[in-house]
């Protein structure tokens, strides 16, 4: 993310994420789009 200066970023796994893996995407804080009603975490956790 702060590489590409992208606002929110998607975090895949294959796994279920542990309690530092949550702790640490809650962290990057959120997002509030100004074309959507509600926030969303600037890093999504996505398990496959």
């Amino acid at each position: 993310m702060t590489l590409q200066q992208a606002e929110i970023g998607i975090f895949i796994t294959l796994k279920p994420p542990t309690k530092a893996m949550i702790k640490t995407a809650k962290a990057a804080g959120i997002y509030q789009s100004k074309y959507m009603n509600q926030s969303v975490d600037k890093i999504q956790i996505i398990t496959i």
